[in-house]
This record gives C-alpha cells, structure tokens and sequence, in this order.
C-alpha cells in the first residue's frame, strides 16, 4: 500500500482550474520528484493534497484513508506536512519560537526539546542563530527554517514546495544533502522543484508536470534522459502555480 495516492485530482487556483486530472502516489520512504515549470500547477496540487485548497474532485489517499472531509490541521496530526513556497516564517518571533509553532500541539517537553535537538543537529546554522529574529536571516536560512519548522512535526510525509528557489548553490546543495537522509528517518519526501537535475539526482522516480496535467512518469534515470522535462518549462509563464 502507498503511503500517498492521488487519483484523478482536479483543482482551482483562484478562477484558473491548475490541476487536471491528476494521479500520483509515494511510497513509504521514497523521495518522488514533482517537476515542471512556473505555472505547472505543482504548488496547487500540494495546497490540495495539504487540504489549503479544496479540490473540485478526485481523492486524496493518506496510508489507506481519505483526506477529502479531513481539515489541514488533521491532515498535520496525521503525518502530511506542507513545507510552502516562499519562506514563511514569523519574522517577529526568533528561529527557536518558530520552531515551538512546529511542535505546536505537543505538551511532552521533553519530546519537544528531543526534536529540536534533532532539527537543530540537521541545521547547525539555526543552532547558531537559535535567539535571533527570524525575519533577519538570510534567504537560504529562511528556508532552512521552514523545512526544520515543518520536521518539528515529525511527519511521516513531507511535501516540499521549491526548496531551492532562489537560493545560491552552496545553500541549495546543503538544503538537499538534509533531503536526501529523511527516508533513513522514516520521512517520505514529495519535492516539488524547478531544478530538475539536482530533484532527480535524489529522487528515485519522478512525474512532470505542465498545464495542470502530468505528461510523464517514470524512474529517475529515464526523466533525466526525457525530452519531456525541457518540454514541461515551455508555455507555462505567467500562470497560476
């Protein structure tokens, strides 16, 4: 049984209809690369598996029960975290308050104090800026922040929304080496990213997308070698994401 499965998904952005049709699944402790261009429709299929956006029709299947009627937050207690787009963080509040909001829920101190142990040991950097504001990290701190926020969860699937957007290669490629050991965490991974190349290199199967629909699928090896990936970057500017 997958852990995600995803079956014929239809959903709105704002008045756009962005995502046709859609079916994918995860595995248990796999990375599935999500990929295509600005506009694909990979963040409204994220918000819709997430319960941000409520989908038109289809199913959204987490380890063997429906998501349909179940609110976002439920959706967090069960295992699906959405890391978003767009480092949002609270800016006002320091890297260990933001932290705290990813535990939010949880009464066990000790347990609390164990994650963040084991977030900060993931990014050393937050350690080192444990009482600073978060608004006056960097961008690629931003976003490190966001991702060790939504491990605070503990999820048993992560969806990541752009990692690597705007960030420079040496953050990127360290935000990506963290990705790459959560299966041997018992954390499954649906990446969504423009880098296709640097997705693929640590996904083990992959789906592209373009204008809301899925062109292709297939292992990582068989992308990296398919027409299709420059084809899934044309077209796709100035479109609902």
């Amino acid at each position: 049984m997958n852990l995600l499965d995803v079956r014929d998904l239809f959903a709105y952005r704002g008045t756009v209809l962005a995502v046709k049709g859609v079916s994918l699944a995860v595995g248990q402790g796999e990375i599935i690369a999500l990929l295509g261009g600005n506009g694909a429709g990979k963040s409204t299929l994220l918000h819709a598996i997430s319960g941000l956006i409520a989908p038109v029709s289809g199913q959204v299947v987490f380890a063997g029960e429906s998501l349909l009627n179940v609110a976002p937050h439920q959706r967090v207690h069960a295992g699906l975290v959405l890391a978003p787009q767009g480092r949002r963080i609270f800016a006002r509040m320091s890297v260990y308050e933001n932290l705290l909001m990813g535990a939010h829920g949880q009464r066990d101190r000790q347990l609390i104090r164990e994650r963040m142990t084991t977030v900060v040991g993931r990014f050393p950097r937050l350690g080192e800026r444990f009482r600073q504001f978060a608004g006056t990290l960097s961008g690629g701190e931003q976003q490190m922040l966001v991702m060790a926020r939504a491990l605070m969860t503990q999820p048993r699937l992560l969806l990541l929304d752009e990692p690597s957007l705007g960030l420079a290669p040496a953050l990127t490629h360290e935000i990506y080496d963290v990705i790459r050991t959560l299966p041997q965490e018992g954390i499954s991974v649906l990446l969504a990213d423009q880098n296709s190349h640097l997705a693929l290199s640590i996904a083990g199967r992959g789906y592209i997308m373009r204008n809301g629909i899925i062109i292709r699928e297939g292992n990582s090896p068989q992308l990296q070698r398919d027409s299709a990936i420059a084809e899934a970057f044309l077209g796709n500017r100035g479109r609902p994401g």
